[in-house]
């Protein structure tokens, strides 16, 4: 209904869900999703910022940022081939 694309994800490492929103590029190769989440050592809130970046019809990649007293750093990084 908000035309955005959602994301969630749970772990049972954590006792948060993640959850964004974001919006597709108007080249149609990427979808940038935000959100917010909680540090778990210093409890303060994260914004949260995830790329998934269509390379191919056989290649995406999937990176993970999280904004922590304005210093952004990237989380994680996946490479997904078919």
């Amino acid at each position: 209904m908000k035309k955005k694309f959602e994301s969630t994800f749970i772990d049972n490492m954590n006792s948060g869900i993640d959850y964004k929103e974001g919006i597709l590029s108007d080249d149609k190769k990427s979808i940038t999703l935000l959100g917010t989440s909680i540090d778990a050592a210093s409890g303060k809130n994260l914004t949260t910022r995830e790329v998934i970046t269509i390379i191919d019809e056989k290649q995406m990649k999937i990176e993970e940022f999280e904004t922590l007293d304005s210093s952004e750093r990237k989380t994680l990084e996946v490479d997904i081939t078919k």
